[in-house]
């Protein structure tokens, strides 16, 4: 089950880096995209 789960989150991490990815040409865009990137974190960590 511990497997399920770092796989699940390599997923994650892998769709969060191309997203980023895709906002890097413009600024505005990957700030939005780190902010609420954070808040998201801040949530869960709730």
């Amino acid at each position: 089950m511990r497997y399920v789960k770092y796989a699940l989150a390599a997923v994650a991490s892998v769709l969060w880096l191309i997203g980023l990815a895709d906002q890097l040409p413009d600024l505005t865009q990957t700030a939005k995209y780190l902010g609420i990137s954070m808040l998201m974190v801040a949530v869960a960590a709730i």
